[in-house]
């Protein structure tokens, strides 16, 4: 018999019942991936069925019984192609995580202004979130809310952009003065010596812009051509505002 389990039912019973190798209802039991979620749904019954309670198998269904809300806050992906490819990668894994009852609900950026960020994020209070994946501005209002949800113990995710001395539970995205070095070295290889040249970026209070630029201004500094930054022009978010040639003093 199972270690944990009733008289006469084993881990060997349960495999039987449900057509599938000991291997699979071990996975099942101690809540291990590789199992799809019908087969998954089927075990974790024939447990309950047979009266065989793993603490594992306990815990799963007790999990599955609260339904858990992730916040997710990213720029509208209509308006940026990066966001669009996030989003399909969240969209990729829901159905999986929908059937532990763990639901994503999107929050859409469409003007990247602090005062659209601090609403969303004020109004996560009265939604019970169970944890929170963002793009973030790295503004003292933003940094502080997010602060005081990690200080009463919602996990917070930081994604594309990150947020300095913050104790997030990770970060995922690249290394953006990395990403910012490989596009000066690129236009590096078409300027020679004495070209000048403009930098113009997008709100640096995003940290993943304002990374990508020191990256580039960085290798441009101390490459072997002398190469000089005349401009360095940060735009604003108004859709309707271009800088045209005529801004740029070189």
């Amino acid at each position: 018999m199972g270690g944990d389990g009733i008289a006469n039912v084993t881990i060997k019973t349960i495999a039987a019942r449900a057509g599938v190798s000991i291997g699979t209802v071990d996975r099942v039991i101690h809540n291990r991936d590789g199992v799809k979620p019908e087969t998954r749904e089927l075990i974790q019954r024939i447990c309950q069925d047979l009266g065989y309670q793993s603490d594992a198998i306990a815990k799963a269904l007790a999990f599955r019984k609260k339904e858990k809300h992730i916040a997710v806050i990213i720029n509208a992906p209509e308006r940026n192609l990066f966001s669009s490819r996030v989003k399909e990668g969240f969209d990729s894994v829901s159905e999986t995580l929908n059937n532990y009852n763990i639901f994503f609900d999107y929050y859409l950026i469409k003007s990247h202004k602090t005062d659209e960020m601090v609403k969303i994020l004020e109004g996560l209070d009265k939604e019970a979130v169970a944890g929170i994946i963002i793009k973030p501005l790295v503004k003292p209002r933003v940094v502080q809310i997010l602060r005081d949800f990690i200080g009463r113990g919602i996990p917070v995710i930081t994604c594309t952009s990150d947020i300095p001395d913050l104790d997030t539970l990770c970060f995922v995205g690249q290394n953006h003065k990395k990403e910012g070095r490989i596009a000066a070295a690129l236009l590096e290889k078409q300027l020679n010596d004495g070209d000048r040249i403009a930098v113009i970026t997008g709100d640096l209070s995003v940290l993943a812009r304002k990374e990508k630029a020191e990256g580039f201004i960085d290798h441009i500094r101390e490459c072997k051509k002398k190469i000089e930054i005349c401009e360095n022009l940060e735009t604003i978010n108004e859709e309707d505002v271009i800088f045209l040639p005529r801004r740029i003093r070189c």
